[in-house]
């Protein structure tokens, strides 16, 4: 076995506490959720996840750490409203509370944008089995996953130049949370398909200036 520890292992890494919107309707009922435009909002069991997920980062019942210095959500309506509700909950409150930032949205899917896997199956099954097997390939009209890592990474990057040996809070979706890890693991195309990334769970990734990584934890407090 070969390894090798992260670049910049022994300074402090910037803590990036991942976390994926509460449920919509959509949720419940399996339609493709893209970044297309603001999307659906929580549902009344999506805002009572919220609450339960703003309680266990108050508590520190899921991650103790001192608080995040910052919280940054996708601009999307479900992610934004979840970020209000954890940073509502948080102690020392940041200012400003929440920043958005489009790079945290979620992929774009374009004319599968609001269907069901079942309808997108069904009308474009060549065209979602080429997307399903390669990074490179987008949706109709939407963008490839390759592009989600790229601007994931590009974000990740920021934000531990920012904020060096501090924690943010960022509420996202579930294409950026597998990036993200998938990036730090350093298999973007292997890894994307195999993490579990539930309704308003956490995911964390230590992340250094210099590029290094390493995930300290997948999918907490997730369905699984």
């Amino acid at each position: 076995m070969t390894s090798a520890a992260p670049a910049g292992w022994g300074a402090d890494p910037t803590t990036l506490l991942l976390v994926r919107h509460a449920s919509t309707e959509w949720t419940a009922s399996r339609r493709v959720c893209g970044g297309d435009d603001g999307g659906p909002a929580l549902s009344d069991a999506g805002l009572d996840e919220a609450r339960r997920l703003a309680k266990a980062l108050g508590t520190g019942e899921l991650w103790a750490l001192p608080g995040p210095v910052a919280v940054v959500s996708s601009p999307q309506l479900r992610a934004r409203q979840t970020a209000d509700v954890l940073a509502a909950a948080l102690p020392g409150r940041p200012d400003p509370p929440v920043t958005d930032d489009a790079a945290w949205g979620e992929l774009r899917f374009g004319a599968w944008h609001g269907l069901t896997y079942a309808e997108v199956r069904a009308g474009w099954a060549d065209e979602f089995r080429d997307w399903a097997g390669s990074t490179t390939v987008t949706p109709p009209g939407g963008e490839s996953l390759d592009s989600l890592a790229a601007r994931v990474a590009a974000a990740t990057g920021e934000l531990a130049a920012r904020h060096p040996g501090e924690a943010v809070l960022v509420v996202t979706h579930v294409g950026p949370v597998r990036a993200a890890v998938a990036g730090a693991l350093g298999d973007a195309a292997g890894a994307f398909w195999r993490l579990r990334v539930s309704p308003a769970s956490l995911t964390v990734v230590r992340r250094w200036p210099d590029g290094g990584a390493e995930v300290a934890a997948v999918n907490l407090g997730g369905r699984v």
